[in-house]
Parts: C-alpha cells; structure tokens; sequence
C-alpha cells in the first residue's frame, strides 16, 4: 500500500477525535438545528482546527490532503453530525485550493489569516435556480466597467451561504464563439448589491445551511478576480468537483465505521456464524474503501497525473452504495435496533449518495473513451 499512517498524521486523528467526542457528539439538538451552530464553528477555531491546510505562514497548520480526509473521517464518526463536518470540508477545500492556490500575495495576505483568526466562513457560489452548474446555462455575469466589474445574477445550492463571510462567484466575463467564459470574484457580505433571498431547507445534512443569493448590480474591484480570467470554469470549478468527491469521503467512511460500531452493539446478542459473516464482510468493504479513498487524497498533492483517479472517485461510490444496501438488508433481516441518531446518519449518507450523481455516470462512460490508452 502506497499510503502510511504515519505518527504525525495519528496525532491529527487524534487531536480531531478529541474535539467530536468533547464537543460536536454532546452538542445538543445538532440535527434539528434550524440554524448554524456558530458557537461550535468559535470553538473549533480556538482549538486551531480551522485551515488545516492552509500553510503555517498565514496561521494555517500545514497539513496535506490525507490529513484533511483523516480529519474529516474521525469527526464524523466521533461526532456523528454529517451536516456539520460537510460545512467544515466545503470551508477548508474553498479556502485553500481557491483563496491559496489561486490568490495573489495580496490577496492571500487579506483573507487567509482572516479566514483563521477572525473566524470566517467561506463557499462557493456555482449552480444557478432551474440549470445546475453546467456551463452552457449559467447566466450570471460580470461586466467590466473601468477598474471594477458588475455582477448581475442569481445562485442557489449554496452550501455555508446563510453564514459566510466570503463567497467565491462564478461568473462569465466574456463570451467567445458562442462559449461562455467564466472568471472568479472574492465577494463579501459588505460588497452593495449582494442579496441572500432564500434559505433553501433539506430534510438532512442538518445543520449545515444552504441558500440562495442575487447580485444586484454588485460591484467588485478588479483586484477581487481570483486566478486567470476567463478561465475558471475549467481551472476550479471541474477540479473543485473532483476534489469535493475526494474530501467528502472522510466524513462517508466515518459515518460506516459508526455504523459497524452500533451493528456490532446491537447484535451482541443475536450473534451466529451468518451473522457474524456478514458483519465480517461489510467490514472487509469498508477498509477496502478507507484504502481507495486515501490513494486518491495522495493523488491530489501529487504533481503527475493519474489515470485511475476518476476510477478510484466512480468505485468509492459504487462500493459505498453497495455497503449501505448491505447494512440496510442486514439491519431488516436480523432485526437490528437502531437508534434516532442511526436514523439520520443512514438518511444523509443516503442523500449524499444522491449528489452529483449524473456527473458520475458521464465520467464513467468517458472512461471508455479512454480504454485504448496503454499504461
């Protein structure tokens, strides 16, 4: 196996471990929570849990990729609130590879040590109301009028939008041959023009906010574009996809590891060798899966491409799928109690499941399109 748990790295799982077992698993009510719960957002920041990723030189802990995905994982399964560990993956993967790797000197200077000290929120503003994200429908533009741009438009599916402080905004800068080309805009909340209208309610991922935005006219600096105009669709918004994908299985592995944990409780019992094999083999999946995800966390700080990637992403969710109808068919057949917070970890790994699921499926026919390459 390519990936190594190293010490440095258990002193992360641990030092997350501690902070869901002593503060996100006793916070009361976290999945009916009708809003964020920014008093724990406060204390994970005051614990230096924020900006993992972020480099030590802008407050940051200087973490790589499998930490993010390690950290991720222990949270959920101590903690057991998906919704909550979602916000905080969304945060950190827009903070670091938007804002870091694509930000200025300046413009890292302003917002990283921000994002860390004074507790700031961050997501990202894709997908538009009735079109999704895909590029040939987006609509919201930014128009650019001497030094500054006006951005008019509409987003939704803002995952963090109820409560961030700054917003990443995709929107086209120009259009060329009938192709629309798309740059990125650091907005805050003080920016005239930035409206919430909408807070959009899901019946889970609680208590992780969503919400829709307009942009009325709103008028940004130049100095506010972030990376290479017109080229951000292709550059972020597709990586952030993968990435995404990437970093979300953490919190999917932890939640099946809590979920064997409570099988495992609740079958002390009623125990036989049928049973004890089946608990055996949803197990042997579930490492096959924690290893799956830990090669691709390595492949994103690597520097070469790799073929599998998009292979490991499609397989980590089919097998994930398969698993959670195994733990279902189990939990039916040998008649295992479960638990309210059981309830609502399987409904969010269920609807997790769900997102961006047809983007899945055309990467997985692409592959095939790949099948002659040699390697």
């Amino acid at each position: 196996m390519a990936t190594f748990i190293t010490n440095d790295k258990k002193k992360i799982i641990e030092e997350y471990k501690i902070f869901a077992q002593n503060y996100i698993a006793p916070y009361e009510n976290l999945y009916s929570l009708d809003s964020f719960p920014l008093d724990l957002w406060s204390k994970m920041a005051e614990e230096k849990l924020i900006g993992l990723l972020i480099p030590k030189k802008y407050e940051g802990k200087g973490g790589d990729s499998l930490d993010l995905l390690l950290a991720g994982e222990v949270l959920m399964q101590y903690g057991k609130n998906f919704g909550f560990v979602m916000s905080w993956i969304i945060h950190e993967i827009i903070s670091y590879f938007f804002i870091f790797k694509f930000g200025t000197d300046e413009q890292r200077n302003n917002y990283l040590k921000d994002i860390i000290k004074e507790k700031k929120i961050c997501s990202l503003a894709i997908s538009e109301p009735n079109v999704g994200a895909h590029p040939k429908h987006l609509k919201t533009t930014a128009i650019k009028n001497n030094q500054s741009f006006i951005l008019s438009g509409e987003k939704t599916l803002i995952t963090n939008g109820l409560v961030a402080d700054i917003v990443i905004v995709i929107a086209i800068t120009e259009k060329i041959k009938n192709i629309n080309k798309y740059s990125a805009f650091i907005i805050t909340k003080q920016n005239k023009g930035f409206n919430i209208i909408d807070k959009i309610e899901l019946n889970f991922l609680k208590p992780s906010t969503h919400a829709s935005i307009k942009l009325d006219n709103c008028i940004v600096d130049s100095d506010s574009i972030l990376g290479p105009v017109g080229d951000a669709y292709q550059k972020m918004v597709l990586k952030f996809r993968e990435i995404e994908d990437v970093f979300m299985m953490g919190p999917v592995i932890g939640a099946m590891k809590f979920q064997i944990e409570k099988i495992i409780e609740n079958t002390s019992e009623i125990k036989n060798d049928e049973t004890s094999f089946k608990i055996g083999h949803i197990i042997s999946m579930v490492h096959a899966l924690s290893i799956i995800a830990y090669e691709a966390s390595k492949m994103i700080d690597s520097n070469d491409y790799h073929i599998e990637f998009t292979s490991l992403i499609i397989c980590f969710r089919n097998l994930a799928k398969k698993i959670q109808e195994d733990i279902r068919d189990l939990i039916i057949n040998v008649n295992i109690p479960t638990d309210n917070i059981m309830e609502l970890i399987n409904n969010d790994l269920f609807h997790v499941g769900k997102i961006a699921l047809n983007v899945i499926k055309a990467k997985q026919k692409k592959l095939f399109s790949l099948s002659n390459i040699r390697y």
